[in-house]
């Protein structure tokens, strides 16, 4: 129950609410003393126990055929539209509201949005979102394995070419797949090292058969090309979680 001159709330029951609607919300000009009624309202309870002369009417109609449901008019791929009003404490420049008269509206006009739409061309573009990315889900997502056979096919490619050569042959459609970003990128690396690889080796065989008699040193190009490769997986994984890429599995 309130004190005197407090303001009575839904708490306090429907006895306290006041016999005329106000007009508007104003501040009261002096303080209000509220008395409860001494009888309290008494309200209808609904019936505890079903109705015993309850008789059966015969089938029930389906509530289909009584009135079908209108189809749904609206297609699906079509955005909802909204309306947009502008309220104003001012009824003209310079003029307060009055706190019985209602808010003046601008504008109310409806407004077609659309997340499907092209952004406006005069727009600036939104800033990319920059992920900090950990060492260890950067090395998760190259796939370690991958990234470890490179690494030990460089060395031994400097004793035995033939084996890293194979390795770098076999990596688009073995070890590539694997990686979480940006395998299609990973993999034209890929390709293009081996291409620069069969280059060099027939421009050696050329050179050999020739006069110049100078080879290039393929072994070397081999280390070059597997620590090339191994860090180009890295660097793509990195650059996929940076920008919050969507894994390709």
């Amino acid at each position: 129950m309130n004190r005197i001159g407090d303001v009575a709330t839904w708490k306090d029951g429907p006895r306290y609410a006041p016999l005329t609607r106000p007009i508007a919300f104003e501040e009261p000009t002096s303080a209000v003393s509220l008395e409860p009624d001494q009888a309290p309202a008494v309200y209808p309870q609904p019936p505890v126990d079903p109705p015993q002369n309850f008789a059966d009417q015969g089938t029930p109609v389906p509530l289909g055929s009584v009135m079908p449901a209108p189809a749904s008019l609206r297609d699906p791929r079509t955005p909802f539209s909204t309306v947009s009003s502008v309220l104003t404490e001012e009824v003209a420049p310079g003029t307060a509201r009055a706190p019985s008269q209602p808010y003046n509206v601008v504008s109310s006009a409806p407004v077609v949005t659309s997340v499907w739409a092209a952004p406006d061309p005069g727009q600036a573009p939104a800033a990319p979102v920059v992920r900090r990315v950990a060492a260890a889900d950067c090395w998760a997502a190259a796939y370690p394995p991958f990234v470890i056979t490179l690494g030990v096919a460089g060395i031994v490619g400097t004793v035995q070419s033939f084996l890293a050569v194979a390795l770098l042959v076999a990596s688009p459609f073995i070890f590539v797949p694997r990686v979480r970003f940006r395998v299609k990128q990973l993999r034209n690396i890929n390709f293009g090292v081996i291409a620069a690889l069969a280059v060099g080796w027939v421009i050696t065989l050329i050179l050999d058969s020739s006069m110049y008699n100078m080879d290039l040193d393929l072994t070397m190009w081999v280390l070059i090309g597997c620590w090339g490769l191994a860090l180009a997986d890295i660097f793509l994984q990195w650059l996929g979680l940076r920008n919050g890429e969507t894994p390709t599995h």
